[in-house]
């Protein structure tokens, strides 16, 4: 019975051979872009699900409102000041962790080029984030000023074969930074985009205590862990209080936004994971 079938099949395949070509391609483009589809899709939600921690992990982004109340910017980045407060506040949050960053020129003997991926970052990064370190001691690897962990590619492009731990590369012509880990390339499915991270209170022995203590910078990605179990609408509903208490009595309306009219915006902060 089922021979009889495929011959039927067949002589119908045989019989309408252009109707059979058109709907073979039809139903075969139809499956190739559900395919794609579906790995797309995929690819997307797993962004950052490669973290250990990665159901407690939350960015605090910052939203400017005018008078009105109704949203007009958003930030993913906030003052420098917030992160160690929060830390210091909510005895909840086991860490807190500061990246800020942008496209410098890196330059080792005769090698010369502008990155896109150089961040500063707080040394507890990989406590937060547990990318492995290659080479160094992740605990110790930023601790201290105008110190640097590479990718392994960036390091092998810098450096070929040789092993990079106590050589140095130079930043902008002027910051020799030393070369203290080596850590695995960061997948693409990540917003975490490095190729070098410096510590962060390099910056500060740069520019001054000033560089993170302006609650007018706004360019700080600030990331938290918080403790197993926690609720983070209890932090949520705690931060216009700790806007209140570290900014002024008047925090709702200290932010100015470049162009208004006004002059004056509220802000508050928001924990999104």
């Amino acid at each position: 019975m089922f021979s009889n079938y495929l011959t039927f099949a067949w002589r119908n395949l045989i019989g309408n051979r252009l109707y059979s070509a058109i709907n073979i391609l039809g139903l075969s483009i139809g499956l190739a872009c559900v395919i794609i589809i579906a790995l797309f899709v995929e690819h997307e939600l797993s962004y950052d699900k490669q973290w250990a921690n990665a159901d407690r992990i939350y960015r605090i982004t910052r939203d400017f409102m005018p008078p009105n109340g109704s949203p007009k910017l958003f930030l993913s980045t906030i003052a420098p000041n917030a992160g160690p407060l929060l830390k210091a506040d909510f005895p909840e949050l086991e860490q807190v962790v500061r990246i800020w960053g942008a496209e410098l020129l890196v330059s080792r003997d005769d090698q010369r080029f502008y990155e896109s991926g150089v961040k500063f970052i707080d040394p507890e990064f990989f406590e937060v984030f547990d990318v492995p370190l290659i080479e160094g001691d992740p605990a110790t690897a930023l601790a201290e000023p105008f110190s640097m962990v590479l990718t392994e590619s960036i390091a092998r492009k810098y450096f070929g074969d040789e092993s990079p731990l106590g050589q140095s590369i130079i930043i902008e012509n002027q910051l020799p930074m030393k070369i203290t880990g080596v850590m695995a390339d960061l997948p693409n499915n990540t917003h975490l985009h490095m190729k070098m991270v410096g510590s962060l209170n390099t910056m500060e022995q740069v520019f001054g205590a000033q560089f993170l203590d302006n609650w007018g910078s706004n360019s700080f990605h600030t990331y938290m862990l918080t403790s197993e179990g926690y609720d983070i609408s209890t932090l949520v509903g705690q931060l216009p209080a700790f806007m209140i208490r570290h900014v002024s009595e008047d925090a709702k309306r200290v932010d100015p936004i470049p162009g208004s009219a006004s002059g004056r915006h509220s802000s508050q902060f928001t924990p999104r994971q």
